[in-house]
């Protein structure tokens, strides 16, 4: 008999700390940052309410049901108490000090409110049944293409303006333009960067075969476990050799600089695409000498005359490289 009335007591006050935490409303959302790989940042609005006494936290890998049949362990420590906190509203900002974060892991944030000291589910959201609402995307990419190397593989680059809750990415492939059909070739997530900084991807695919088409889909996939397929970029792959050409056009200095006789030399890569002028300016402005250059690596060389192959005079000359995508002046001096 006393077993069972400490029993019905017990349920009593249970009940009765739920119905003291029932009126109280729960953060609208709960958000997780990843400023860095090992940093985390668990965000949420406070707003006031007259009973709230205080926020508990828990972060964790484990994803509770949603009825929280089974309560988080409330692993931050000490409450984020409402005294402290601006009773007009503000966004709640913790940075994560417990356990070390392990890169590529999946976390969940979960924020209950109190009026006293026992909660019940009606009173937690967490960052992924109650995530922040975002107008942005979850990537924004500027880039995604395929191209054939010399050596007959193939290099599939994208790059990043800003990632927001991904989990990472996938790369599938086919030989026809049926993303249902697809096979997945990356045996894990590609992991990304979750920054707003630009980042530069680049996977190479070496199992494709000459004389074959194939298209290929980029697909990041978000913390909540929805995915985006982008593409399809599609690249031929030949049995013939294919020229591979530098990723960016620049030119470097002259040498040797100051010159007297023989060559001077200078060293051009142009990007495909990419044709280019080189005009050597003598200190008047005036043009001495042309080069037109077409994509490729090259190793310019001019003997010290004009066009028409007069032997320049001694003094200071200018040498500019000029295509679609740079123009680029550097100064040499001839020595008689």
């Amino acid at each position: 008999m006393k077993k069972t009335l400490i029993l019905l007591g017990l349920l009593l006050l249970t009940s009765l700390c739920l119905a003291q935490n029932s009126s109280l409303v729960p953060p609208a959302w709960v958000d997780v940052s990843y400023p860095t790989p090992t940093t985390a940042v668990i965000t949420w609005p406070h707003v006031h309410q007259d009973e709230l006494n205080c926020y508990y936290l828990s972060f964790e890998e484990t994803l509770y049901d949603p009825s929280y049949t089974s309560m988080p362990t409330w692993n931050y420590g000490l409450p984020i108490y409402a005294s402290s906190l601006d009773p007009a509203g503000q966004i709640v900002e913790i940075v994560w000090d417990g356990f070390p974060i392990v890169p590529g892991t999946t976390y969940y944030a979960y924020v209950v409110v109190l009026k006293g000291w026992a909660f019940g589910p009606v009173n937690v959201s967490s960052s992924f049944y109650n995530p922040k609402p975002d107008d942005t995307l979850p990537v924004t990419l500027s880039s995604f293409t395929a191209q054939l190397t010399a050596s007959s593989f193939v290099t599939l680059r994208w790059v990043s303006e800003s990632e927001s809750m991904l989990s990472g990415y996938r790369i599938l492939r086919n030989t026809c333009e049926n993303a249902a059909e697809a096979l997945t070739i990356t045996p894990t997530l590609i992991n990304p960067t979750n920054t707003s900084i630009q980042h530069i991807y680049r996977y190479e695919d070496y199992e494709v075969e000459p004389d074959n088409t194939y298209y290929y889909w980029l697909e990041s996939v978000e913390m909540n476990n929805q995915t985006t397929l982008h593409g399809p970029v599609n690249v031929v792959v030949t049995s013939e050799p294919v020229p591979e050409f530098p990723a960016v056009s620049a030119m470097s200095s002259v040498y040797p600089n100051p010159f007297r006789s023989g060559l001077a030399c200078v060293d051009v890569t142009l990007k495909a695409g990419d044709t280019a002028m080189i005009y050597v300016y003598n200190v008047m402005g005036q043009k001495v000498k042309t080069f037109a250059l077409n994509p490729g690596t090259h190793k310019v060389e001019w003997n010290g005359r004009d066009d028409k192959g007069t032997l320049c005079s001694s003094g200071v000359y200018f040498y500019k490289l000029s295509s679609p995508s740079i123009n680029q002046t550097k100064k040499m001096v001839i020595i008689k």
